[in-house]
């Protein structure tokens, strides 16, 4: 049907209308063209419709090729990112390596099961095991003494569930085993950190070995220091040289303090062993000398103790402090006013006595009673220090007298004579002598 239509439209369009000889072809041929007018107009909505899908269809692709390129960009960027994080991660792991085997401290990891996970080279040194020896090992079971055994068990049932523990966050010194089944001490400190939904223990640990050894050699040598504080016979007092509390005393101090030493520790020095004055201290503020000098210290009650003191100023852990040191010489004064009392009672004889007196040491009058300046009419001044030669009626008297008599006396005889003397005016005087010697202290 379309072939002939096409075909009359072509004939009529070659040889024109004159052709055509009824009004039935005429109508025949209006509806070719209307046919052919649908036919064309069918395929330029074709072509229409077609250019728009295609349209639709590019900007379609290029949306796809454009999400396409986003996704390779994205992912180039995941990949690099991935590959910077990894050799971050192997930089960082690489970084903790040598940390750990660096550090001086053993350093170990425990698994969820209780396992060792991770050990450094210092625990190799400290502990004895290698690496591989202990890894996969139970670390209660190997490193901790029997006697923490009940305990631990205890904490790792409870970090096993929570992180937390008594001994997690915290640093404290116990002791463990080495390889060889030696005890020793050491300081650990211990942390928790979660991997996979399960808890990791990491624990640092230190040899304080030496450092034990070093505190029990301080430890006796204090308890010495205070056996011989203690054991003196001599007061010891310690005070603060800025503030003047009194910070340590031994007993003998205390006693004579009069006061037990929780009262006088933290008092100032002051209130109890010191006479002088707030801003008058002989040590800090006039800066004196106080060695071996009779001082007074204050007892509890106000009474004022003669005392012999030696005060020092020193440097303790920086800070300046005065060491004093005294004893009692109540005892000693006393002792020294009876004498002085005596010596005065024997001065007081010597010089009312009715007899002349002379002292003689090493031949030399060193004193003369004033009964005797009378009978030989000298002053004193003229006869102390003085041979007694000039005291004989002559040289030869003097000779023979000391050949005579001093052997004697020093046999600690007592000698007794009538002895010619010479007065200061020439005259010669007998008188009754007695001559006893003795030794002085």
């Amino acid at each position: 049907m379309y072939k002939s239509v096409f075909t009359n439209i072509f004939l009529l369009m070659t040889t024109g209308y004159g052709s055509l000889n009824s009004p039935q072809e005429i109508g025949y041929l209006i509806k070719c063209y209307w046919i052919l007018i649908i036919f064309f107009l069918i395929i330029f909505v074709g072509f229409w419709v077609l250019g728009r899908y295609i349209i639709r269809l590019r900007r379609q692709l290029k949306q796809v090729l454009k999400s396409r390129d986003v996704e390779i960009e994205k992912k180039k960027y995941i990949q690099e990112t991935l590959n910077k994080t990894i050799e971050n991660l192997k930089a960082s792991e690489d970084k903790f390596q040598t940390i750990c085997n660096s550090a001086k401290d053993a350093i170990i990891m425990m698994d969820p099961k209780g396992c060792v996970s991770f050990w450094n080279k210092a625990a190799e040194n400290i502990l004895g095991w290698t690496e591989n020896e202990i890894l996969g090992l139970s670390l209660h079971e190997t490193l901790s003494p029997l006697k923490y055994r009940e305990i631990q068990d205890k904490g790792f049932r409870l970090f096993q569930q929570t992180g937390e523990g008594p001994a997690i966050g915290k640093t404290f010194e116990l002791s463990a085993i080495r390889k060889d089944a030696t005890e020793f001490p050491i300081e650990i400190s211990i942390a928790s950190v979660k991997k996979e939904g399960q808890w990791h223990a990491i624990g640092i640990i230190r040899d304080i070995t030496e450092r034990k050894q070093i505190e029990a050699e301080i430890a006796d040598n204090e308890e010495l220091r205070k056996n011989i504080i203690e054991s003196v016979l001599t007061g010891i007092v310690v005070i603060d040289a800025e503030t003047h509390t009194i910070q340590d005393l031994n007993t003998v101090a205390a006693k004579m303090i009069g006061a037990s030493k929780d009262l006088i520790i933290g008092n100032e020095c002051y209130d109890f062993i010191c006479p002088a004055q707030r801003g008058k201290c002989p040590i800090t503020d006039l800066r004196q000398t106080v060695d071996t000098s009779e001082r007074l210290l204050i007892n509890v009650h106000g009474d004022k103790i003669p005392i012999l003191k030696t005060a020092t100023e020193i440097k303790h852990k920086g800070k300046s402090i005065l060491l004093e040191s005294f004893v009692d010489i109540s005892q000693r004064k006393e002792d020294q006013e009876k004498i002085q009392h005596a010596y005065d009672e024997m001065n007081a004889i010597f010089e009312n006595s009715l007899v002349g007196i002379m002292v003689l040491s090493n031949r030399v009058m060193t004193n003369i009673n004033q009964r005797l300046c009378d009978i030989l009419g000298y002053k004193k001044e003229e006869l102390i220090n003085q041979s007694p030669k000039k005291l004989h009626v002559s040289e030869r008297h003097y000779h023979e007298f000391n050949m005579r008599y001093y052997h004697r006396l020093a046999e600690k005889e007592i000698v007794h004579l009538e002895y010619p003397l010479r007065r200061k005016d020439g005259r010669n005087s007998l008188v009754s002598v007695q001559w006893k010697s003795s030794r002085a202290s």
